[in-house]
Parts: structure tokens; sequence; C-alpha cells
């Protein structure tokens, strides 16, 4: 169960973190890609998580960090 909410709560922060990425940059080609890297996190379950699941949480987290370090 703690699994499962930090999982939740890393996928929101960082659906917040793209959202705000995009309002800041003017970066076409990231700006043409972003819609669907957004759309792939929120498609990210945390129930009955598997192995693959993990692995696109780790990078979801990295991701988090470079926006972060972008800031």
């Amino acid at each position: 169960d703690q699994l499962k909410s930090y999982l939740s709560e890393l996928r929101n922060k960082t659906m917040n973190l793209v959202e705000s990425y995009r309002q800041q940059t003017d970066n076409y080609v990231i700006l043409s890609k972003i819609d669907k890297v957004y759309e792939k996190i929120s498609e990210l379950k945390v129930e009955n998580v598997t192995d693959s699941d993990i692995k696109k949480f780790l990078m979801i987290s990295k991701l988090k960090d470079q926006i972060i370090a972008k800031e």
C-alpha cells in the first residue's frame, strides 16, 4: 500500500512538472512530443504493478529529476 501511494504521488508530481514545463518552453521538438509523454504518464497504473511498470516509474522519476534540474 505504501508503494501504491508512492507511485501515485510520483506520477502526479511528474505530470504537474511536465505541464509546468510545457508552459515554460518554446522548444518546438519538446512541444511536439510533450502531449504524448503526458498521456503515457497519466496511463501508468499503480494497481498490480509489474516489473515493466516499475521500469516505467523509474524513467518518470528520472524525467522528474531532469525537469527540476532545468528549472
